[in-house]
């Protein structure tokens, strides 16, 4: 199955699960679900590899969640909807799942997330007036997630709502590289 029909399904779990949510006003627990049990599928290769086994028995993989599931403070509805995937031999969609329920729910509370890619992290000041222009240019409220790399040289890369706005050091001078070489 190609990346883009896996994104597509795991859109409509998500949508699903997020429904669920809704109806029992339990959104945010159940993205702390999701994207917990995400990680979990994540950091652990055995784990997956034997939820995702066509050799390993139905019973057996049940049981192990069982038992995973007993550990955790995992909201019942959830873990009905984990043991549903496991069923349906798409438990390796979580991981898209927790993105695309994550998502949903931003929408859903009038939230937009932003990657901040510099060279340094911002400032408190830096931050707080980067949040507030880009909350009045998208009319909603945006979450700054920051990462800093140590290969940008200077400026800041920001990346919302599937754009890009590059004001690096780096771009600045491939612009400049551009226009000498037309002239």
């Amino acid at each position: 199955m190609s990346s883009a029909s896996l994104d597509t399904v795991a859109s409509r779990y998500a949508i699903a699960l997020f429904g669920i949510a809704q109806d029992k006003k339990k959104e945010q627990k159940f993205l702390d679900n999701v994207n917990d049990f995400a990680t979990l599928l994540k950091s652990s290769r055995d784990l997956m590899l034997v939820l995702t086994h066509p050799n390993v028995k139905r019973a057996d993989k049940q049981a192990i969640l069982t038992w995973i599931i007993g550990k955790s403070q995992y909201d019942s509805l959830f873990q009905n909807f984990i043991r549903l995937l496991t069923d349906r031999s798409k438990i390796s969609l979580v991981p898209r799942i927790a993105i695309r329920y994550s998502a949903i729910l931003d929408e859903s509370q009038g939230r937009e997330r932003a990657t901040v890619v510099s060279a340094q992290a911002l400032t408190p000041s830096q931050r707080a007036a980067l949040k507030s222009r880009l909350s009045e240019q998208r009319d909603c409220d945006v979450v700054l997630n920051e990462r800093v790399d140590e290969n940008v040289l200077g400026g800041i890369r920001v990346e919302i709502g599937g754009r890009v706005f590059d004001a690096t050091i780096k771009r600045h001078l491939e612009r400049l590289r551009e226009q000498l070489a037309r002239s």
